[in-house]
């Protein structure tokens, strides 16, 4: 056969069979022999490496002596030892100076054919070739195009050897040097459904707002698959996709009646899928809390040399809360900053917040804010970017020189003044623990009024005396009433021991070692226990001591 005859028949061929998409193939509807892997840029070193597998799937033997091999340029008689292809038997064309590459991978009893010259074709190109089979009558049995690139010493291999040749039946081999004479590494990959992506509508649904769960499904198999749809291990939908194909589907309309991050794990269950990678996907749909739902609650921005700065915040709801992607910032919007581990805050819990060096039991959060001393703005962001809390601070409302500033109350407003003080626990902090001058509650049966404040104790005769009256919600309490300077610094225990429920403390405004307190600003704070019960009130307030110079 002349190479005129062998182009003129693959110029025929090239008319019939249209290229689909990287890769095509087109077998002759009677042709029992198939192409059926092509190593077209091998690894081991060399020219000499490149094969051509075929098979007959038919149910006879078959004679390929006299058959051809033809690529783009070039014309290769094939010299097979054994010229009988029998049902099923795979057989590598290899070159004639092809030496040791694949041997490793060659099954015991392989069928060896030999191309006429050292090259199949003039050499298959790697990125771009095709290669025809003809058999001793110019009969073309097989045609084989590529037109893409594969990782290099990778086959391509055919998955279904009597399926439609299209581009979604070959792939890269999975193993190196593919597996010549022997049965191809995707064989299997018939089925393959997989989730693309999900996502929600609205993206962050409110508390009780209907939401919508999409996803894009897709088929990247040959045939249809029938699968079924599971959400958190429920089947929600069963469905048929069409091969290499993809549909959106919503698979869940919901609410939810308290906030948070709530994981939903989609999973595909389809009968022979070959990559069960892409069957899953967690996604977790995102419910905004409300303002004031978590607080700042206490602020250490003047840690003592070698400590860090911090920010506690204390969760207000009856549940708990993972605090994956919140932010404590300086500014007033949403950076990504946020703490990235999982981590549990307790219903009426305290988390406290640090950046850099991590210490223990802390949270720490990269990009945390340096605080400032004088002044500065705290935000706290929950996981959808929301603002939940703001403290704009002021050195004067307290802490400092290692003691921290904490809040009074929770009724009170965040960026109220006298809802902050300086901590007068020993330690300088309670982080994880109720605030040093926490208040339960302000109301009448459980009250406390200092009068006059500012007063002068500098014995003038005016204002020279505190006036404490207080009421509490017990019949009989153990009362004790203590003076702090501003860094938390004991002054005074002014009353210590049982007392009735309602009644007055005096303080001349002397400390402990009897001399009179300078002019400033001072916290009583008063804690009341039933005898009973053992519960117990705590009020705090500011008392400033005017002018005490005779």
């Amino acid at each position: 056969m002349t190479y005129l005859k062998t182009f003129q028949r693959k110029k025929r061929m090239n008319a019939i069979c249209k290229v689909v998409s990287l890769i095509f193939a087109c077998t002759l509807p009677n042709s029992q022999v198939v192409i059926s892997e092509i190593l077209y840029n091998p690894l081991c070193e060399g020219s000499n490496q490149e094969f051509v597998e075929i098979i007959n799937i038919g149910v006879n033997p078959i004679d390929i002596s006299g058959w051809l091999l033809t690529d783009n340029h070039s014309v290769d008689e094939l010299l097979p030892e054994n010229p009988i292809l029998f049902p099923n038997e795979y057989a590598v064309i290899l070159e004639q100076d092809y030496e040791v590459c694949f041997d490793s991978v060659f099954p015991d009893e392989v069928n060896i054919i030999y191309v006429d010259d050292n090259s199949i074709g003039n050499g298959l190109g790697n990125s771009a070739d095709q290669i025809l089979l003809s058999n001793s009558t110019g009969d073309t049995m097989a045609f084989t195009q590529w037109q893409t690139g594969i990782e290099q010493g990778h086959s391509l291999e055919k998955i279904v050897l009597d399926f439609e040749d299209v581009s979604a039946n070959w792939r890269q081999s999975i193993d190196i040097h593919g597996s010549p004479g022997d049965e191809n590494s995707v064989s299997s990959f018939i089925y393959d459904a997989g989730i693309d992506s999900v996502w929600v509508l609205p993206e962050y649904p409110k508390k009780n707002e209907i939401f919508n769960l999409f996803a894009i499904v897709g088929n990247y198999g040959l045939l249809a698959a029938n699968s079924d749809l599971y959400i958190n291990g429920s089947n929600m939908i069963p469905f048929e996709l069409d091969s290499t194909h993809k549909d959106t589907i919503m698979i869940f309309e919901d609410f939810m009646d308290f906030s948070g991050r709530f994981p939903f794990l989609i999973n595909l269950a389809t009968p022979g899928d070959f990559e069960p990678g892409n069957d899953s996907l967690e996604f977790f749909v995102n419910v905004p809390f409300d303002y004031n739902d978590v607080v700042i609650n206490e602020i250490m921005y003047d840690p003592i040399s070698g400590y860090p700065e911090w920010v506690e915040i204390e969760n207000r709801l009856t549940h708990e809360i993972d605090l994956m992607h919140w932010l404590v910032d300086d500014v007033d919007f949403y950076l990504p900053n946020q703490i990235d581990e999982s981590s549990v805050l307790e219903s009426s819990g305290y988390a406290v917040i640090t950046g850099g060096v991590e210490q223990e039991n802390m949270i720490t959060q990269q990009g945390f804010p340096g605080l400032n001393n004088s002044s500065d703005n705290l935000y706290l962001f929950d996981h959808t970017g929301k603002m939940i809390d703001h403290v704009e601070y002021q050195s004067s409302w307290g802490g400092g020189d290692g003691f921290s500033l904490e809040r009074i109350t929770r009724f009170l407003d965040s960026n109220n003044q006298r809802n902050w003080g300086i901590c007068v626990a020993d330690s300088g902090n309670t982080a994880w623990a109720e605030n040093s001058i926490f208040v339960i509650a302000i109301e009448a049966e459980g009250a406390l009024l200092s009068a006059p404040n500012p007063f002068s104790p500098n014995n003038d005769g005016l204002d020279d005396e505190l006036i404490i009256s207080y009421n509490m919600p017990f019949s009989q309490v153990y009362l004790k009433a203590t003076i702090y300077d501003v860094k938390g610094r004991r002054q005074k225990v002014i009353n210590d021991g049982i007392s009735a429920s309602a009644g007055i403390i005096r303080w001349d405004g002397k400390r402990s070692d009897g001399n009179t307190c300078v002019t400033g600003q001072y916290i009583l704070v008063i804690e009341a226990k039933d005898r009973w019960s053992k519960q117990i009130w705590k009020g705090t307030d500011r008392i400033i001591i005017a002018n005490n110079m005779n």
